[in-house]
């Protein structure tokens, strides 16, 4: 006579080992870190227990590298970041990146985060300097804070960062998946499709019009 339970445990092991087999495997993600000055950057992301494989310092081998993060960024940097001028050591690295097409978190120094992230921030100049940050990241490059960087690597849901309004007529479901941050903000005249609010929902986002949440 056939033993159920001995049928069962069979099928439920050879079930298990499929979904072992199948599961992908983790890699660590090879970070080439920039313009961390004493390491205390590369200290803080290795005590994240992320699996970061982390160089410090300048390279030529771009290619070996899955992201760039640059530390300390000044407006310089930023301004001629987003205009394609790379007349510097740290503007000509960053154009290579953005050449190569690798993923590029850009830092900025505390004092000149300090107005780029304040929501209440709104002069003229740092308005400006708020349309580098969206040309930027049309190139692949964001320029966010240091936890938020942290955060998206340690957590499901992407940390919220407070970036200046998408001049988009239309927000879809591509636009969400491809947002590295928690909240997307959409300027009040931006159409977003169903997809895109059931893209955020499943992904943990926010879809905020300027002005109000949605």
């Amino acid at each position: 006579m056939i033993d159920k339970k001995l049928i069962e445990q069979i099928v439920h092991e050879v079930i298990q080992a499929l979904e072992e087999k199948d599961s992908p495997v983790s890699t660590p993600i090879n970070l080439l870190l920039i313009g961390d000055k004493g390491g205390l950057v590369q200290k803080m992301l290795e005590k994240a227990g992320q699996q970061w494989s982390i160089t410090a310092g300048e390279t030529a081998e771009i290619e070996l590298y899955d992201q760039v993060l640059f530390i300390g960024a000044n407006q310089d940097f930023i301004v001629k970041g987003a205009l394609g001028m790379a007349d510097s050591k740290e503007t000509e690295q960053l154009a290579r990146c953005l050449l190569a097409e690798k993923k590029v978190s850009i830092i900025p120094e505390p004092d000149l985060g300090d107005y780029l992230f304040k929501e209440n921030c709104q002069t003229s100049y740092v308005k400006k300097l708020r349309e580098y940050m969206e040309k930027l990241q049309e190139y692949g490059a964001i320029v966010e804070t240091l936890d938020s960087f942290v955060h998206q690597k340690n957590t499901p849901k992407p940390a919220a960062a407070t970036i200046p309004a998408r001049k988009k007529k239309l927000l879809t479901q591509r636009d969400v998946q491809d947002s590295r941050v928690g909240d997307i903000i959409v300027c009040p005249d931006t159409i977003i499709t169903p997809s895109a609010h059931d893209a955020a929902k499943e992904l943990g986002k926010s879809i905020i019009v300027a002005g109000q949440r949605s």
